[in-house]
């Protein structure tokens, strides 16, 4: 992964196993993830950044023909959940890409 994301101020509660506190500490997800599960969780988020906007736009960009998703500018008008979900969706396809992940 490139430069990290400009992390919020906070750091979301874990989404990626459970709803449930107590697993939080399982959570084997990166801070840069587990915000932008966060977003996309609608979890009580600061709203993005320009910053944190455009470093999203800037990584879907980078999985390049391995996802199909928006271009740059559709990408800036989304909200913060969909601009964080086209984040994740793009790691996804990447890894499916590369055969990392079936």
């Amino acid at each position: 992964m490139a430069a990290d994301l400009p992390a919020p101020v906070h750091r979301p509660p874990c989404t990626c196993i459970a709803t449930d506190q107590t697993v939080d500490l399982a959570c084997v997800c990166g801070d840069v993830e587990r915000c932008l599960r966060g977003w996309v969780a609608k979890y009580p988020m600061p709203a993005m950044t320009a910053e944190q906007r455009a470093w999203c736009a800037d990584e879907v960009e980078r999985q390049g023909d391995s996802t199909d998703q928006p271009g740059r500018l559709e990408l800036l008008q989304m909200g913060d959940a969909s601009l964080a979900d086209a984040v994740l969706r793009g790691w996804q396809d990447y890894a499916r890409d590369k055969g990392m992940i079936p």
